[in-house]
């Protein structure tokens, strides 16, 4: 069963760029972030075993996307509009290149592999019809100060610029998740609720990232009769669906994820490096991606207290592939 989950800000939002700093801000958060950051309010909550949840997957979600005045924007599925760009001319192709989300109805065609020339772009977002404000968020860049803890004076050299997300009215977040039983849900929402207190992205502790959420019933008309699949989260294929060639008949763009642990008992600690692949991406195969969970830090390396996962599991819908020129 799939929910679809809005997030509604109550305060700024600052979800940086990992180990980068304060001066830049991510689109989205990103499905491996939200899982770690949900997996951490539900050890707080509930006695089961974090690595048995990890490796047997009782939920999957997405990484979170816009809500724009209560309209859901999903991410391009990678190629679905170049036929459309080879039709545009002119100032248009510039404006249709800036795109980067697509509102529900066009999503929906794309997945039934049927869409036409018949969208406006505004932004970076693609609507069906011509919106005179699609005003979704607004950055403001806040100088910002490093206090010495020890001293409480101010650190030399640590002057910095924060940049600090604030969504319009009506505007926010979504994600979508995927639950094996209702019981997973019901600790699943628990948690997701304690996230909301304690905030998500950075400078949590003066009150960025609050937010209350909504349940929503999934209301895409899925395909019976798909012959590819895209993907709404980070995906991280496994060795064995790249030995089966799933990289050698798809569309995709690589991500580096990198940073430190945030997990209790384990803070300041570095985790490898890995490359994924990001959402939109598609895939030309009758079965779906599986992807896993890489070990990014060890037990006991660094005297870090457990394994440290990267979430890296496929949320993936399926998909006709009319409105794609691929030769598979």
């Amino acid at each position: 069963m799939i929910y679809i989950y809005h997030i509604r800000p109550l305060s700024s939002f600052h979800i940086g760029f990992e180990g980068i700093g304060q001066e830049r801000l991510d689109e989205s958060f990103r499905s491996d972030a939200l899982f770690g950051a949900l997996l951490q309010c539900w050890q707080v909550l509930y006695d089961d075993n974090l690595e048995d949840i990890i490796t047997e997957g009782p939920f999957s979600i997405s990484s979170c996307f816009p809500v724009v005045k209560g309209q859901r924007f999903y991410p391009v599925p990678i190629g679905s509009l170049d036929r459309i760009l080879k039709q545009v001319k002119g100032s248009d192709f510039k404006k249709w290149k800036k795109i980067r989300y697509i509102s529900e109805p066009i999503f929906q065609k794309i997945l039934n592999g049927n869409l036409t020339l018949c969208c406006m772009p505004e932004g970076k977002f693609l609507v069906e019809q011509p919106v005179q404000d699609i005003s979704y968020a607004s950055d403001l860049e806040t100088p910002r100060i490093a206090i010495d803890p020890l001293t409480g004076t101010v650190m030399e050299g640590a002057f910095f610029y924060c940049i600090n997300r604030f969504f319009a009215q009506d505007s926010g977040l979504f994600f979508l998740a995927r639950f094996k039983n209702a019981e997973t849900m019901e600790k699943f929402e628990a948690s997701l609720r304690l996230l909301g207190d304690t905030g998500i992205g950075g400078d949590r502790s003066i009150g960025r990232g609050a937010f209350v959420f909504s349940r929503h019933d999934f209301i895409l008309n899925l395909p019976n009769e798909a012959d590819c699949w895209v993907t709404l989260s980070l995906y991280h294929p496994t060795q064995e669906e790249v030995t089966n060639g799933i990289l050698q008949v798809s569309l995709y763009n690589f991500v580096k994820r990198h940073g430190f642990v945030t997990g209790i008992g384990a803070r300041a600690l570095r985790r490898q490096s890995v490359f994924m692949l990001e959402e939109g991406s598609v895939f030309f195969k009758k079965l779906s991606p599986v992807g896993d969970n890489p070990i990014v830090l060890r037990k006991g390396n660094g005297n870090c207290p457990f394994n440290v996962f990267r979430y890296g599991k496929a949320f993936c819908l399926p998909m006709k592939g009319g409105c794609f020129e691929y030769d598979t």
